[in-house]
């Protein structure tokens, strides 16, 4: 049975494998270039699935008759080693999924921000990271120390937002008698995933691990 489009024919049975193959590679090609800084479990996952998807794709070709290995012991010894490849990357995804902190920076951090202008520090707080699985974003409050009068420190903050991905975050201020500034802040990661700064012109301002 064929169908026609314009001046090209095309056989049905043609048409349903290419789309039936097409449905195989690429959710796992588009799985894999939507990785950004991928973790070992990721790059693993993404190996698994590339694989798995690829020899799905010989078996259907082979056992359509599209390609016929020379000897029937190469077929066999390459979905072989397919199914053990797929078994040993999948022990070594569950190890590293286990192993690893799926939210890197949750948790307390020690944030500074030093005021540029006169070297003045406006904040030094303890400030406590939650991740929201509804925004993908980080968010939380510092602790609130109390300020001897009108004077220029922060007594809190506010992380309204800190995206992992981009380093972007907004912090709000909050000052004595109801005072509140808003942050725009880009950090710039630390090779040791325990610290991170951000320099502008107004405003230094560390994020730091505890040392404990």
């Amino acid at each position: 049975m064929n169908i026609k489009i314009g001046q090209q024919t095309f056989s049905i049975p043609s048409i349903a494998l290419s789309l039936m193959l097409a449905a195989i590679l690429v959710p796992s090609v588009n799985y894999s270039m939507n990785l950004y800084n991928p973790s070992a479990a990721e790059l693993l996952v993404a190996i698994s699935i590339s694989l798995f998807s690829s020899v799905l794709f010989l078996w259907i070709l082979d056992a359509t008759s599209i390609l016929k290995f020379r000897s029937e012991w190469i077929s066999k010894s390459i979905y072989g080693a397919a199914i053990v490849s797929v078994i040993g990357t999948s022990v070594g995804v569950y190890k590293d999924y286990f192993d690893q902190n799926k939210y890197p920076y949750s948790g307390k951090w020690e944030i500074n921000i030093l005021k540029k202008s006169d070297s003045t520090f406006i904040l030094n707080n303890s400030i406590a990271l939650v991740y929201s699985e509804h925004s993908k974003l980080y968010w939380g409050y510092s602790d609130v120390r109390k300020s001897n009068g009108d004077s220029i420190p922060a007594i809190a903050a506010e992380m309204i937002s800190f995206d992992e991905k981009t380093y972007e975050a907004t912090i709000k201020l909050n000052f004595q008698w109801k005072k509140e500034s808003i942050l725009a802040v880009q950090f710039i990661k630390s090779t040791s995933n325990r610290e991170m700064k951000s320099d502008s012109k107004e405003y230094q301002i560390t994020l730091k691990r505890p040392n404990y």
